[in-house]
């Protein structure tokens, strides 16, 4: 047993902070997290505390990179998982932000629009038929059958992506299949070789 200094309880070894080895602090956990919490609260010293992270990124900035890099690499199926699980349990609010984010940057939205209405343009060849033209709107169509019905979004996606940094599809019919929303927000530019 052990008496916090803070508090004054006797408390088993277990509920001391240590340092990983044979050092335990003078104060229990219990402690420790309402310690923390004031600092946290305390304004100035966030604003201390930033600055001199801000000063340290400044002079380590190659060593920061590199070091989340191999992080992320490191963790990538695990912060895929963690990302899936939060879209997940929270699909509402992410759905509200989402609606909240396009009204307040109604600009954006439009700038995106037109890039991506000229992309379409750019990317469908010359002969291209009105076959082709119906048979992509009916994908489009059945894109929102499918929302209406199963109450999940479908959308529209391209195979091999039209605007992606190694490749360029075209858009036919033959590069365009109907999937669940949050599929081709996943894919969003890479091309998926499986699907070739």
């Amino acid at each position: 047993m052990k008496t916090c200094n803070i508090c004054g309880e006797n408390k088993p070894q277990e509920a001391f902070p240590s340092n990983g080895k044979h050092y335990y602090k003078g104060y229990c956990k219990v402690c420790e997290s309402a310690i923390n919490r004031a600092k946290y609260a305390d304004p100035v010293w966030r604003a201390a505390r930033r600055e001199k992270h801000l000063v340290w990124l400044q002079t380590n900035k190659e060593r920061h990179i590199a070091t989340c890099k191999k992080w992320k690499s490191d963790n990538a199926e695990s912060m895929h998982a963690q990302a899936l699980k939060h879209r997940r349990e929270n699909v509402e609010s992410i759905r509200l932000y989402a609606k909240e984010y396009a009204a307040q940057n109604k600009d954006k939205r439009v700038t995106w629009q037109m890039a991506r209405e000229k992309a379409i343009k750019e990317r469908t060849p010359i002969w291209t038929t009105e076959l082709d033209l119906w048979l992509m709107e009916e994908a489009k169509e059945l894109a929102r059958l499918r929302t209406k019905v199963m109450g999940v979004k479908w959308v529209t996606d391209h195979i091999i992506p039209l605007q992606s940094p190694i490749v360029s599809g075209l858009h036919v019919p033959k590069n365009i299949r109907v999937v669940r929303d949050v599929e081709n927000c996943r894919k969003h530019t890479k091309l998926d070789e499986s699907l070739l």
